[in-house]
């Protein structure tokens, strides 16, 4: 039945189906499959960021139907970071900047 469906679909839109994926349906098993892919990629991404001496940049995560290309990023102040962890509300910013840079992959410790 699937093949049936597909082959109903005029050659333009399935073309274009295909390259954006955003666009199209998927099943639930399209999506766990997407889910695992990022998270192999991730995983991958961790083994080789704990091993090299420099930046290595994140995977790109599949895209998946209604997203966007680029989710916008968060951005962390100090004074979010102090009211997250009680711990840093009396240290000084430049430390609170370090364990913030640490915590999120920028540092280089």
């Amino acid at each position: 039945m699937a093949t049936a469906m597909r082959n109903s679909i005029p050659e333009d839109e399935l073309f274009s189906r295909e390259f954006e994926p955003e666009r199209a349906s998927w099943s639930s098993v399209e999506s766990l499959l997407a889910l695992l892919i990022d998270e192999v990629r991730n995983l991958t991404w961790v083994q080789v960021q704990s091993r090299s001496d420099s930046k290595v940049p994140r995977p790109e995560p599949v895209r998946r139907p209604g997203a966007s290309r680029r989710k916008p990023a968060r951005v962390l102040n100090l004074d979010i970071v102090r009211t997250l962890d009680p711990r840093l509300r009396d240290v000084p910013d430049e430390d609170v900047q370090d364990v913030l840079d640490r915590m999120t992959g920028r540092g280089n410790g």
